[in-house]
């Protein structure tokens, strides 16, 4: 595995991490927020390096890739155009893991790629942008509210994100905490779990905000998107609820779904030689 630093089209710099073969099927690995490309570590040294070439890009304004202007998923989709051209990289299978599924979606819109892989994906999510943090803290409080008027058991993310947001620094680290151990259920090793937690902690206040507050809705993508759809959730996933993998499904033109038991919001953290296996097998079916 080797570290790449990339100059994105305005001078920031990117970071990724790549492995496998410089010949091999290219794959993208998308994290999710308040992660970074480590996250995709145990596939990046595992058997799926043999034969594929893998690309985990830091999105913008985690990990070691510089904060943009503005973070959402247009401009991260663009950040990852910088990345594979500088990689001499074209029509790759995309990995979006959570918030990452935005951004592959967003890059596929209008580029070329063999196959999308969403894994505990959400299709949609409201917002807007350009709000200050504290419009962000206001658009969160009311959610919560909302929810809660009509009796809705919401996502424990967007209380997440309430911590995460928080001035007070003691409240915002164990929000980030919270999150790293929501997304994997806690089936982290006490290691990897420091790792993921120290890199959440070094997110600005302002990337969690613009992140948190990015519009998106690719539900009409996915109704026109011509080539093959893997989506995995996990049964336990309480961030995105099983039920938006459901809803999904039934958009796809090319498209599977598998629902993994046991998993939660990361099932490449639950099963990881499954999901290099699966990953392998949808490769190669291209």
């Amino acid at each position: 595995m080797h570290h790449k630093s990339i100059l994105a089209r305005d001078g920031r710099s990117l970071t990724a991490r790549v492995a496998g073969p410089p010949n091999g099927f290219p794959v993208v690995l998308l994290h999710g927020q308040m992660h970074s490309s480590s996250c995709w570590n145990a596939v990046l040294s595992g058997p799926l390096a043999r034969d594929h070439r893998l690309i985990a890009p830091d999105l913008a304004g985690h990990g070691g890739s510089d904060t943009p202007r503005l973070a959402d998923t247009d401009w991260m989709a663009d950040d990852l155009a910088d990345v594979l051209s500088a990689l001499g990289v074209t029509d790759p299978v995309l990995i979006g893991w959570s918030f990452g599924s935005a951004v592959a979606a967003a890059y596929a819109s209008g580029r070329a790629t063999r196959g999308l892989v969403l894994v505990s994906a959400g299709t949609r999510a409201p917002g807007a942008h350009g709000l200050s943090l504290a419009q962000v803290r206001a658009m969160l409080d009311q959610a919560a509210v909302a929810c809660d008027a009509i009796g809705a058991e919401h996502p424990p993310a967007l209380d997440l994100f309430r911590a995460m947001l928080s001035d007070e620094r003691a409240v915002a680290d164990d929000g980030v905490a919270r999150m790293i151990d929501t997304c994997a259920n806690g089936q982290l090793d006490a290691a990897t779990r420091a790792e993921r937690i120290a890199n959440g902690h070094a997110i600005s206040l302002a990337t969690r905000a613009a992140i948190a507050a990015t519009p998106y809705d690719y539900a009409d993508f996915y109704a026109i998107y011509d080539r093959p759809i893997l989506q995995i959730h996990g049964d336990r996933d309480v961030v995105r609820p099983v039920a938006a993998a459901h809803e999904r499904k039934a958009i796809f033109r090319h498209g599977e779904t598998e629902i993994w038991t046991g998993s939660g919001h990361s099932p490449f953290d639950a099963e990881p030689a499954r999901f290099a296996e699966r990953i392998a097998a949808f490769c190669a079916a291209l």
